[in-house]
Formats: C-alpha cells, sequence, structure tokens
C-alpha cells in the first residue's frame, strides 16, 4: 500500500482537516478514538501522537481485508483514514504541553485529590509524583530489597515503569497497583526511598520529562477559554513548585491541621481495607508526624513552601471546595 503515514504526512493532513472539517471518518461509538479521549487523560505509554497512529493503524488492518483499492496497493487519501479528534491529536503531539499547576503540601492534606479532580476538571494531564514514589517502595518490597539499601533502591528506580493509564491509576511495570501502594505499610516504609538522593534524581527526571511531553505519560486535552485552547499539566507532590517544575505559572501550597489530616488518612485507609484495617487513628497521627519531620528535615528537596506559592489552608474545605479555589486561580492566573 502507498499510503504515507509519517508524521510529517499526518500533521500536514491534521493542519488541513482542522482548517476545512471536511466530512473525515466517522468519530463515534463507544471504542472510537474520541471517546477513548473522553474517557481518560492519560495516555499509558503513549502519547497523543502514537495513540491516534495506533487508531490508524487498527483501522487500516480492518479496512484493507475489504476494501479492494488496498487490496490493488492503490494510494488512499490520508483524510479517509484519519478522524477529527485523531487529527486534534495529532496538532495536540506538535504543540508544547503547556500551562503547569504545581501543587505541594504534607501527607492527607488533600493535596492528591485535589490535583486530580482538577486535573480532570481542566483536562489537563495529572501526575502523581508520590505514587512513583510509593511504587518503588511497593517494589523494593516485592523483590525483598532493603529500603535502606541506597544502592539497590536506585536500581531498581532506574529499572521500572511507571504509567498512569487512566485518571488516578498507577500501574508498575503492567500492572495495576493503584491500591496497594496505598497501604499503611508503604507509608511507613517510603521516607527512606524517598530521601535516596539517587532515587530523587531518577524519578525527578522522569518527571520533568512526562510534563514536558519528552517521555509517555500525561496527556492534556485541555479547554477553551476566552478564544484560546489552553492545555497544561497538574503535578502534586512535596517539592514540586521549588524542585521539580521551579518556573510554573501557578503554585499552590496546601496545608492542614494534623489531626484533620489524619482523621481523613484514616477514612481513606479504612475504606480502602474495611474490617482488615489494623491502625488506629492515633497510630495513622504518629505516622504522619514522623513523615511530616522526615520531609521537612530531609537534605535533598525537603518539603517548603516556594516563594511565590498560594497558600491554601484545607483544614475546614470540602475537596469540592479546594478544587473550585484553584480551578479560580489556575483561570486568573494561566
Amino acid at each position: 500500500m502507498s499510503t504515507d503515514l509519517t508524521l510529517k504526512h499526518l500533521v500536514k493532513e491534521a493542519d488541513n482537516i482542522g482548517s476545512r472539517q471536511p466530512k473525515a471518518g466517522k468519530d463515534t461509538g463507544k471504542g472510537s478514538f474520541a471517546a477513548k479521549l473522553k474517557s481518560s487523560h492519560i495516555c499509558s505509554g503513549k502519547n497523543f501522537f502514537s495513540a491516534a497512529m495506533q487508531s490508524i493503524a487498527d483501522r487500516l488492518a480492518r479496512q484493507s481485508s475489504k476494501d479492494d483499492t488496498m487490496k490493488q496497493g492503490v494510494g488512499v487519501p490520508i483524510s479517509r483514514l484519519i478522524t477529527q479528534s485523531e487529527a486534534a491529536a495529532i496538532q495536540f503531539a506538535q504543540a508544547k504541553t503547556g500551562k503547569y499547576t504545581a501543587i505541594d503540601g504534607p501527607g492527607a492534606s488533600g493535596k492528591s485529590t485535589t490535583a486530580k479532580l482538577l486535573a480532570k476538571k481542566l483536562g489537563f494531564g495529572y501526575i502523581d509524583s508520590g505514587a512513583m514514589f510509593r511504587a518503588v517502595t511497593l517494589k523494593c518490597q516485592q523483590q525483598h530489597v532493603d529500603v535502606h539499601d541506597q544502592e539497590q533502591v536506585a536500581r531498581i528506580a532506574k529499572s521500572v515503569k511507571i504509567a498512569f493509564p487512566l485518571l488516578g491509576q498507577v500501574e508498575l511495570d503492567g500492572h495495576d497497583v493503584s491500591e496497594l501502594i496505598r497501604t499503611s505499610n508503604i507509608t511507613r516504609n517510603i521516607s527512606p526511598v524517598a530521601s535516596n538522593v539517587q532515587v530523587r534524581e531518577i524519578l525527578a527526571d522522569q518527571q520533568r520529562a512526562m510534563a514536558k511531553g519528552d517521555i509517555p505519560g500525561a496527556c492534556s486535552t485541555g479547554f477553551e477559554r476566552e478564544g484560546k485552547h489552553i492545555q497544561g499539566i497538574v503535578m502534586d507532590g512535596r517539592d514540586i513548585g521549588t524542585v521539580i517544575l521551579p518556573d510554573a505559572e501557578l503554585k499552590v501550597f496546601i496545608v492542614a491541621d494534623v489531626r484533620v489530616r489524619a482523621q481523613r488518612r484514616f477514612d481513606e485507609l479504612k475504606q480502602r481495607q474495611g474490617e482488615g484495617l489494623k491502625e488506629t487513628l492515633e497510630q495513622v497521627e504518629k505516622d504522619l508526624e514522623a513523615r511530616d519531620l522526615a520531609d521537612r528535615t530531609r537534605k535533598v528537596a525537603p518539603l517548603s513552601q516556594a516563594k511565590d506559592a498560594i497558600v491554601l489552608d484545607t483544614s475546614h474545605l470540602t475537596i469540592e471546595e479546594q478544587v473550585n479555589k484553584i480551578e479560580q486561580m489556575v483561570y486568573k492566573r494561566l
């Protein structure tokens, strides 16, 4: 078949489709590329371009078996092979990722839930940096590696593949570990991993590359505002605004009373583990205080508020209120 599906040709055709809006191939239905984009803001192991290419390739495979022109090797116009949303995906892939929103704060302050819901609301990509450290901690336990053995832990951090296939979902070497990384056992053992200089450097490079779109990671569909299409990334952690994305357009530092945070974490664990939960509320609070101390006093990238960050106390706010407040900040800053 003579059809040229190189990046150059696809981008050119994407531009043509965007300008003339022809009657391209059908782009509806549960399994369509458009439907897939609507259901997820994160592409696992794929950026928008490769996802579009795969979608086109799948259609070609189905069509070639019944299309006489393809069987005869006759060139087929690319406009017949590409849908509107695939064209948009290709255009997105060629553009810069967009604006950065950095959300930092101590454990159980609500930053991860807020960041995830904010990203979903805005159509921004979401990168959960804390989940990456948790995933490395889990891998250490699975391979019976002492989390205090810095060289071995760094080796694991460099070898594992961490992905976010769906909003809020975490994959470790192809396996869904979204629930496993949130247990109390991981929380108690994560500090040596998070303070490991080599691990922080390895994961920091990956996080920046994901944010920039240099490696597969978060994909931003963005939103329309005042005639402009705005794309972006929301990343949360403990040093995003100070170390990972110091040039972020918006930095938010979330705080909350330790007792409030302990209750939140306890409720979360109870929901996940049910009657199997062994920790008491008091134990959860002690664990949080210990983690806070470790985070604030570690030599590398300690938990700290960026000078230009906006402080948001969530002690008496619902998750919805937190999301709405930061959403308004995004509109003002971006």
